[in-house]
C-alpha cells in the first residue's frame, strides 16, 4: 500500500486507471499466489497489481542498485508475462492494464513501444464504445463515470504520445460522444475528475495544435499567426477557468502533484503553440544576416507576433520554476522521463 501511494501521488490524482477500493481488492487475491493462465480476467488483475507496485518504486527509490533495470521493472517484466494475447476480448480492464504498460514505457522513455500499447487501449476503448455515452438503463451513474473517466484518460495519453513526436492524430474530437468527466454526487468539490477534466481540456486543444500548426500543409506567416493567435486564446480561457485548488501557487505551503503535471502539460501547450513562429523569426534573421548584439529582436516584428513569443519565453521560464520547485517537494520522480 505504501507503493500504492507513492503512485497514486503522481497519476492517481489524474488518471483514472486505478480504484483505491479495487486495488485492494486485487492485491488480496494476488497475495493468494500467482493466477490460473486460462483465467484472462485473474490474469489481467494480477498483471495490473504487479504494474502498480512497478510504478510505486519507480516515483519513490532514489538509487539505481543492480544492473536489472531501473526501480520496478522487475515488477514490471513480471507483469507483461501474464498479458493475454490482444486478439482476446476487450474490456475496461484490459484497457486500464494496457494503459498502464504504455504509461510506464513512457516514463522508461520507450516511446515507441509506448506509444503502440496505448494506441491498442485506445482502439480497445472505441471497440467497448467507451467514446460515447450509453444508455442508463444498461449502466448506474456510477459505472457510466468509470466508463468515461477511463476513455479520457486513455484519451489524454494517446494525444500527448501522438501529438508531441508529431504522428497523426488517432481519434478525431468530431467523433467523441462522450461527455467529459464530472464529479458524482459523493465526491468533494475538488477531486480527480475535476483535474481529469481540466486535464482533458488542454489535451483536447494539443489536438487542435497539431491539427492547425503541424499538419503538413502550406502556411504563410499571416494564417500561422491567426492559428497561433486563437489557440494561445483559449489556453489563456483555460488557465483563468482552473479552480484554485489545482492552481501553481510558489507561496503556498503545500504544492500538489496534479498542479505540476497540469501546468507542465498547459506550459508546454504553450511552447508547441509558438515554437513554428519562433523558429520561422529565426530563419528570417539569418537570412538577412543583419543582426548585432545591439540589435533588438522586436524590431520589425508585428505587435501580434512580439506577444507571442513573450508568452512562448515566459511559459519556459515558468516551467523551469516550476520543476525547480517541485523537485524541493520531492514531486519529480527520479526515474521518470517525462511529465
Amino acid at each position: 500500500m505504501r507503493l500504492f501511494a507513492a503512485q497514486h501521488t503522481y497519476i492517481g490524482t489524474i488518471f483514472a486507471f486505478i480504484r483505491p477500493d479495487d486495488f485492494e481488492r486485487q492485491i488480496h487475491d494476488a497475495y493468494s499466489g500467482p493466477p490460473d493462465l486460462q483465467d484472462r480476467d485473474a490474469c489481467l488483475s494480477y498483471a495490473k497489481v504487479l504494474i502498480v507496485l512497478a510504478f510505486g518504486q519507480l516515483y519513490s527509490v532514489n538509487q539505481w542498485t543492480d544492473f536489472s533495470g531501473p526501480p520496478g521493472f522487475e515488477y514490471f517484466n513480471q507483469a507483461l508475462q501474464y498479458l493475454p494475447d490482444l486478439h482476446e476480448e476487450g474490456t475496461i480492464l484490459f484497457v486500464e492494464t494496457l494503459a498502464l504498460v504504455g504509461y510506464f514505457l513512457q516514463n522508461l522513455n520507450r516511446r515507441d513501444a509506448a506509444y503502440l500499447y496505448i494506441g491498442t487501449a485506445l482502439r480497445m476503448s472505441i471497440s467497448l464504445a467507451l467514446h460515447q455515452e450509453v444508455p442508463t438503463v444498461n449502466f448506474d451513474e456510477a459505472t457510466r463515470e468509470h466508463r468515461r473517466r477511463v476513455w479520457w484518460s486513455v484519451y489524454s495519453l494517446d494525444r500527448i504520445l501522438s501529438v508531441k513526436p508529431g504522428n497523426p492524430i488517432t481519434i478525431q474530437d468530431e467523433d467523441i460522444g462522450v461527455n467529459l468527466p464530472s464529479r458524482l454526487p459523493n465526491e468533494p468539490e475538488y477531486c480527480s475528475a475535476v483535474v481529469l477534466r481540466r486535464y482533458t481540456e488542454l489535451s483536447r486543444i494539443l489536438g487542435r495544435i497539431m491539427t492547425s500548426i503541424y499538419r503538413k500543409t502550406p502556411k504563410s506567416r499571416a494564417s500561422l499567426l491567426s492559428s497561433v493567435q486563437s489557440i494561445l486564446s483559449s489556453l489563456a480561457q483555460w488557465k483563468r477557468d482552473v479552480p484554485d485548488e489545482l492552481r501553481f501557487e510558489p507561496a503556498k505551503l503545500e504544492v500538489s502533484r496534479e498542479s505540476v503535471s497540469t501546468f507542465l502539460h498547459y506550459y508546454q501547450c504553450i511552447n508547441m503553440t509558438v515554437r513554428p513562429l519562433l523558429l520561422h523569426l529565426v530563419q528570417e534573421k539569418l537570412k538577412k544576416q543583419s543582426s548585432t548584439a545591439e540589435e533588438d529582436w522586436r524590431d520589425g516584428l508585428h505587435p501580434a507576433t512580439i506577444s507571442a513569443i513573450e508568452t512562448c519565453i515566459s511559459a519556459a521560464q515558468r516551467t523551469v520554476t516550476i520543476m525547480s520547485i517541485a523537485a524541493q517537494k520531492n514531486l519529480v520522480g527520479k526515474y521518470s522521463l517525462c511529465i
